[in-house]
């Protein structure tokens, strides 16, 4: 009788567990992963946009990119 409370008290409580595991994994993990996305393609963009100032400018213009 004990073992089975035992048993039962266990399982409930991984179940909790994993509920609780799923929660952090919605609620903090997957915002950071977005958050860093858009840190990630924000820098990109600031090291391209120095790439383009930095490096010399060889050959004809491309006039396809220009605004």
């Amino acid at each position: 009788m004990v073992a089975l409370v035992i048993g039962i008290v266990g399982l409930v409580q991984l179940a909790d567990l994993d509920r609780r595991s799923q929660e952090v994994n919605t609620e903090a993990l997957v915002p950071a992963r977005q958050l860093a996305e858009v840190r990630r393609a924000f820098l990109q963009t600031r090291v391209d946009a120095l790439a383009d100032e930095m490096l010399p400018k060889t050959g004809p213009e491309d006039v396809a990119h220009q605004a």
